[in-house]
C-alpha cells in the first residue's frame, strides 16, 4: 500500500507540475514528493508562491515561503528539515 501511495504521489506530481522531472534535481523532487504525501495533491498545490518560486529556481525564496506556512507552524521539525533540503539541493 505504501509503495502505491507514494507511485501514486509521483504520477499526481507529474501531471501537476510537469516540468518536475526536467527541473529539479532528485532532492528537490523528493521534498515535493513527501510535502505530496503528507498533505495530498492539493494541500501541495495550495502552496501556489512557493511552487512558482520552484518553477523559478529561486530555492531561496522557496524554502523561505515553506517556513511560513501553516503546515510549518503543523509539522515543526520536519517542515525545517524539508525546507532546509529545498533550499540547499542536498
Amino acid at each position: 500500500m505504501l509503495i502505491n501511495a507514494i507511485m501514486n504521489c509521483e504520477k499526481q506530481l507529474q501531471v501537476w507540475i510537469p516540468d518536475i522531472n526536467g527541473q529539479l534535481d532528485e532532492i528537490r523532487k523528493s521534498v515535493l514528493l513527501n510535502m505530496c504525501f503528507n498533505l495530498g495533491i492539493n494541500g501541495l498545490l495550495g502552496f501556489m508562491n512557493p511552487l512558482a518560486f520552484v518553477k523559478a529556481g529561486d530555492w531561496e525564496r522557496t524554502a523561505n515561503n515553506m517556513l511560513v506556512s501553516r503546515w510549518a507552524k503543523q509539522d515543526g521539525h520536519r517542515a525545517i528539515e524539508l525546507s532546509e533540503l529545498m533550499r540547499k539541493g542536498k
